[in-house]
């Protein structure tokens, strides 16, 4: 059946909105009882799509639901990631708003709770009044967690998907109605990382969040140029985006002019920093349904080497042109924050772009704003972060509470464009999560220093770097036995859900677990006698892409909420995703691009810890000798997670706390000093193992550290303490472990201002 309107202008925008708007009901029609429908939207639904558009969405559905029967009866949502590699799902969420933080489990959900939220919904989708955008966000925040009847996917993502389905055949009405297309932004981590001088930690956050936006910007300027509702969007963070759009003469011209527009704008304004890349590969329904068995994954690896093609060529012959005809603004001087010398610099030697980040750094830690889209400069507003629109001129953000949105829309009609809610907004914003938890002192954003005097013992900067492991081989082929036996008909709605749950994940109980007051985990603590306390982590987090981590703090409280996290990331997803960490431990004025770098090894050093990933390394690299007797660098303090929180600190830390700690209260005068000779037998017997030497010198200091007989409490301790370290210096391992948990302990008790320290990681 062909099926084609061509629909341009207000008209063609109103006509293609009333259209997604009766798809959205009728795909959601099915799940509401009857009665309450017919209450809210009147007896005549099921008439209001002709008999061609019927048909249309019932096309749309059989490419999403394929030829599985919809699982009426399932009580919750079942589990993304139990479908992971043909896993058998067991675990549920219950009908919940999008942003409460549940990790599934084995339970059942009653139909009474079931038929109670959906009811909320419809009343909030009754309040959209025939406007797709708003009826979209009620479903985003109120079915996210609902069940749809296919396994792993939720109600919101199968209905927007036949709508996007839809509408693309509606649109388009050809063989290959559908258009997958992907945009790249290369170089964020150099964009981030390679800046420095006075106040970065401002100038990286705002970075940070231009990057969040500019993403989210893009893909919404083209999809209301294109007349295109947000179900047209399959994901954007973490500098990729993909959508699906009708494929069209006028969808193609579109993105090539509007695409090379922007960039041009971004050239000009980060002279070559940022640059999207962007393809698009056309695609039919039987090709989405994967049949043939490779169908789905070669449309998305024809589309992976468009892209790879335009990274290799990142520029084409006007843009290079352009570049090499930039003069240096001032030879002898450059930006101190960017270093580059393009652009005319301020008296503070800095570059309009790192002023515009510099400056509009503190709205970005004010809870309870939005950040504002205006056309023209809004003189009340202070200093605005610019935006590239579609056609290449200047679009202007600006943190305001929502109330002052309004007042601005109301008071001069057209400024303000469009209002992105960092937080949960109401249903006429666009959703923006940001993962932007920041720690404040005196309400202010700490600084690096601020943040490394929170610390306890040692004053030092933690920094926290954390990637997904597998995360691309999960997408290409994770669902792969699914799509092969139709039960899910398109690979679309699970890698969409992937993606959702992910993002929210890494972008918005983030927050929630640092924050510390509340979530299914309890905070971990270095500190034994510290366990189970809750307050907000002193930290600060730099970047959260869709799957991947920067944050900064103090260090222990960096290394806790590390454990945090990856407790929380494994009941997220029932250990079928892990991630991989490393830590580093820095003087606060050390190079923020040395920082990234140092760290950046250090996480690479986690994800080869062996096959499965699942690591996390600590403090840095040391040069050590190999079997060959040649030196080399290595990550001493590798561990998976579960033996550094077991072994290295609930066995071999905790129990140095408890006995140092007594033993101060008792004033037995065995302290730190005799922990830091113990420490050099171990090294030692550790870089040379057939020196047995230092086990009996070992051994000898700790029997000199035995108490007094009458003592009897410390006596008792002293048994247990000196009898495993005994075991444990004679076990590489164990040893191993044992060094980690010294370092940790000597650098919870130790202060900057002991004389003759040594300064170590960063100095």
């Amino acid at each position: 059946m062909r099926f084609c309107r061509k629909l341009s202008g207000r008209g063609g925008l109103m006509e293609q909105e009333r259209f997604a708007w009766k798809c959205l009901l009728h795909a959601l029609r099915p799940y509401g009882p009857p009665e309450v429908w017919q209450a809210s939207f009147g007896p005549d639904m099921e008439t209001a799509l002709s008999e061609e558009e019927q048909a249309l969405l019932r096309r749309a559905s059989g490419i999403v639901v394929g030829t599985a029967k919809l699982d009426a009866s399932e009580s919750g949502l079942l589990s993304i990631f139990d479908l992971l590699d043909g896993g058998t799902p067991c675990r549920m969420f219950r009908p919940d708003a999008v942003e409460c933080f549940q990790c599934p489990a084995e339970q059942a959900v009653r139909p009474a709770e079931k038929r109670e939220w959906m009811q909320r919904c419809l009343d909030e989708l009754k309040a959209a009044d025939g406007r797709i955008e708003p009826a979209l966000e009620v479903c985003r925040q109120q079915l996210s967690y609902y069940p749809s009847g296919i396994p792993g996917v939720s109600l919101y993502q199968k209905a927007r998907l036949e709508v996007c389905l839809a509408c693309c055949m509606r649109e388009a009405g050809r063989e290959s109605p559908f258009l997958l297309v992907s945009c790249g932004l290369p170089g964020i981590q150099k964009f981030l990382y390679t800046i420095s001088g006075k106040g970065v930690l401002k100038s990286l956050r705002s970075r940070s969040f231009y990057l969040d936006l500019l993403e989210e910007h893009l893909m919404t300027e083209l999809l209301d140029r294109l007349h295109l509702c947000r179900a047209h969007r399959l994901y954007v963070g973490g500098g990729s985006s993909y959508a699906v759009l009708p494929n069209t003469d006028r969808t193609r011209e579109t993105l090539e002019a509007c695409l090379r527009s922007v960039n041009q704008w971004l050239l000009k304004r980060f002279s070559g920093a940022l640059q999207f890349l962007y393809a698009w590969e056309p695609c039919s329904g039987p090709q989405l349904k994967n049949e043939g068995g490779t169908a789905y994954q070669e449309i998305f690896a024809r589309l992976e080497n468009k892209l790879n093609q335009k990274r290799n060529r990142r520029f084409d012959a006007s843009g290079l042109t352009w570049l090499n005809s930039q003069e240096m603004s001032d030879p002898e001087r450059e930006c101190r924050v960017c270093a580059g010398s393009s652009l005319p610099l301020d008296g503070d030697d800095l570059c309009p772009v790192c002023r515009e980040f510099r400056d509009s750094s503190s709205g970005l830690a004010a809870p309870g704003k939005v950040a504002a889209v205006c056309r023209a400069v809004w003189e009340e507003g202070g200093t605005p972060l610019t935006l590239p629109s579609l056609d290449g001129q200047d679009w202007f953000v600006y943190m305001m509470d929502r109330a002052q949105a309004e007042r601005l829309r109301a008071e001069q009609p057209g400024t303000v464009v469009r209002v992105y809610a960092p937080g949960s907004g109401g249903n006429a914003d666009i959703p923006l999560p940001l993962g932007a938890y920041a720690y404040t002192i005196d309400e202010k954003m700490a600084t690096f220093e601020g943040l490394a005097a929170c610390s306890k013992g040692i004053r030092r900067l933690g920094v926290l770097r954390a990637d997904v492991d597998n995360l691309g081989r999960a997408f290409v082929s994770g669902f792969h036995r699914r799509l092969q036996s139709g039960e899910t008909g398109s690979g679309l709605p699970l890698t969409a859900s992937l993606s959702q749950q992910l993002t929210q994940f890494f972008k918005v109980h983030l927050q929630t677990i640092l924050q510390g007051t509340e979530g299914p985990v309890d905070p971990f603590h270095l500190v034994w006698n510290e366990a189970g306390k809750r307050s907000p982590r002193k930290a600060i987090v730099v970047y959260a892409g869709g799957d991947d981590l920067f944050i900064v703090g103090a260090w222990n409280e960096i290394v806790e909420l590390s454990v945090d996290l990856y407790r929380a990331f494994r009941g997220f997803t029932g250990g079928r995703l892990t991630f991989s960490a490393g830590i580093g431990l820095f003087s606060p004025h050390y190079p923020l691009y040395a920082m990234a770098e140092d760290t950046a090894i250090l996480e690479d050093a986690a994800k080869g810890i062996d096959a499965g990933k699942n690591g996390l390394a600590l403090f840095g690299l040391e040069l050590l000798p190999d079997a060959g007797g040649s030196v080399r660098h290595v990550a001493r303090h590798l561990y998976h997670w579960d033996t550094f929180i077991e072994e290295v600190v609930t066995e071999k830390l905790y129990l140095l706390e408890r006995y140092f700690e007594m033993d101060r209260k008792e004033q037995n005068g065995r302290g730190s000093s005799f922990l830091y000779r113990l420490k050099n037998y171990a090294e030692q017997l550790d870089r040379t193992p057939g020196q047995t030497i230092n086990v009996a010198r070992f051994a000898y200091l700790l029997a000199r550290m035995e108490p007094k007989k009458d003592k009897r409490e410390l006596s008792d301790l002293y048994h247990e303490f000196s009898t495993k370290l005994y075991q444990w210096i004679k076990d590489a391992e164990s040893r191993r472990q044992l060094l980690t948990a010294m370092e940790l302990y000597l650098s919870l008790i130790r202060t900057s201002q002991e004389k003759g320290e040594e300064q170590p990681y960063g100095e």
